[in-house]
């Protein structure tokens, strides 16, 4: 079942760490396109989130689990949030929302970090 299909019976999806023996290490381009999900849980395992993973989709709440903003290869120049709703989101563990606004990368996306 793939993540459209998921979209389309859940509105929340907590992406595995692992898959078929093998480490979830990334999010591609519009990995999320068309799908009904509002909310994605983000594992540690994540290393890379390619611009335009949440576009076209109704996702406004991105919970990431990694307390280390720098292992986790995005662009600074708005990719991550380009095409995502009004209301869009990233909610970051309280102990590492300083390390994420503070991170050249997540740094110029910190109007959309919130704590949890």
């Amino acid at each position: 079942m793939g993540v459209n299909e998921i979209g389309e019976a859940f509105d929340e999806i907590t992406l595995p760490s692992v898959a078929e023996h093998t480490v979830v290490s990334g999010i591609a381009s519009q990995a999320f396109a068309n799908s009904n999900l509002k909310t994605v849980v983000v594992p540690p395992t994540i290393r890379y989130i390619k611009d335009g993973a949440f576009k076209d989709s109704r996702i406004n709440r991105v919970y990431m689990e990694s307390t280390h903003p720098s292992s986790i290869n995005i662009s600074w120049n708005g990719g991550l949030v380009e095409g995502t709703v009004s209301d869009f989101l990233i909610y970051v563990p309280e102990k590492a929302f300083s390390a994420y606004n503070a991170d050249y990368y997540w740094g110029p996306y910190g109007q959309y970090l919130r704590k949890y």
